[in-house]
């Protein structure tokens, strides 16, 4: 029997939206600090808020609780080598906590631009290029030297033609800059915020101490949920896991064990 679509398509639930102070009342509830339908405290509000924006400072330098990673494009001046990332930046963005990738496009007003991966240099490889002021039609590699709150790339060669650079950054989690502000976040995650929050208030607003075990609990299964969502399973070929076997034996991914020396095949 074929299947058809339905005339009217389902609505997709909404993503939950909420404000900090929501999320401090229900912590608060959950961990026993305060009772039902009681009102917080100024005070223990903004002790909460700051809390609150503690931990989502904490996630944002984990890789696995950040959604997004963006593609953004920045032209190259001819001549320069160094350009910083953040808010007055030369890429005028609030910085991010890592950029994945970089690459350049050579031609940024092709109508088809083409863009090349670049390499991402780390210290020892840009303490070993001995000459580092060399200019060249395209750039083949970028040292991030990680500073803040400007992080500050370094592009090899330099530029001598006006060409573009891509960068693939983690676009950071929202902190709240006060109680009332709305906020939207993807799914899973307004329930791994409440108890993990609420994980907390339990050691600066002691409530109920019984339910401790249950909130851990329940805020270490959202954080693992939020990070499945997050993850981002790899490909792995035959030659990638060819390239991975020693001379102490093999890797057989068909039967998930290692093969002894000399015994590439199982039968």
């Amino acid at each position: 029997m074929p299947i058809s679509s339905p005339s009217t398509p389902p609505v997709g639930v909404p993503c939950l939206t909420n404000a900090a102070l929501d999320y401090i009342t229900s912590a608060l509830t959950a961990c026993g600090s305060q009772s039902a339908g009681e009102p917080v405290s100024a005070g223990d509000a903004q002790s909460g808020l700051c809390i609150l924006n503690q931990m989502m400072d904490m996630w944002n330098s984990m890789q696995l609780m950040i959604f997004t990673i963006q593609r953004l494009v920045f032209p190259l001046n001819v001549g320069q080598q160094t350009y910083t990332v953040g808010i007055g930046g030369d890429f005028n963005i609030p910085r991010p906590p890592r950029i994945e990738k970089y690459g350049i496009i050579t031609n940024p007003t092709a109508t088809q631009q083409l863009e090349i991966p670049i390499d991402d240099l780390t210290v020892e490889e840009w303490r070993e290029i001995p000459v580092k002021a060399i200019p060249a039609g395209l750039c083949l590699a970028v040292w991030d030297d990680n500073n803040f709150p400007l992080r500050t790339l370094n592009y090899w060669p330099i530029p001598s033609a006006n060409i573009s650079a891509t960068i693939y950054p983690w676009i950071q989690l929202t902190t709240f800059p006060d109680l009332v502000t709305q906020f939207t976040f993807p799914p899973a995650y307004a329930e791994c915020i409440k108890y993990n929050l609420a994980y907390r208030f339990g050691i600066e607003f002691p409530g109920d101490m019984d339910r401790m075990p249950l909130i851990k609990d329940m805020a270490d299964k959202a954080l693992d949920q939020v990070k499945a969502f997050n993850t981002n399973p790899a490909d792995l070929s035959c030659a990638e896991l060819d390239a991975m076997s020693t001379n102490r034996g093999y890797y057989n991914f068909y039967a998930d064990v290692a093969a002894p020396f000399g015994r590439r095949r199982w039968r």
